[in-house]
């Protein structure tokens, strides 16, 4: 998604070993202008787990994703980058 001069890129990734969302509250789970998490919902190997309706798109703040869990998460390329070398799939 274009936005100002750069680019938003969504991506979907399982909590479960990733050091960046596992074990802190969604509103910590962000860098500032690299990336956020709009959305919490079930790991893909959970039944129904791609539904639209699998995921909550107002996550309350203090909600903790788990390590059965998947969280979307909006990125800019470089956040991108960083996010991948953290879970170390560069």
């Amino acid at each position: 998604m274009p936005v100002e001069r750069g680019s938003l890129l969504f991506t979907c990734v399982d909590v479960a070993g990733h050091p960046e969302p596992e074990g802190r509250p969604v509103h910590q789970a962000f860098r500032r202008r690299e990336w956020r998490v709009p959305a919490v919902g079930p790991a893909a190997g959970r039944a129904g787990a791609l539904r639209a309706g699998a995921f909550d798109w107002r996550p309350p703040q203090g909600r903790v994703p788990r390590p059965g869990d998947r969280v979307v998460m909006a990125t800019t390329r470089q956040g991108l980058d960083v996010l991948m070398t953290a879970a170390g799939q560069d």
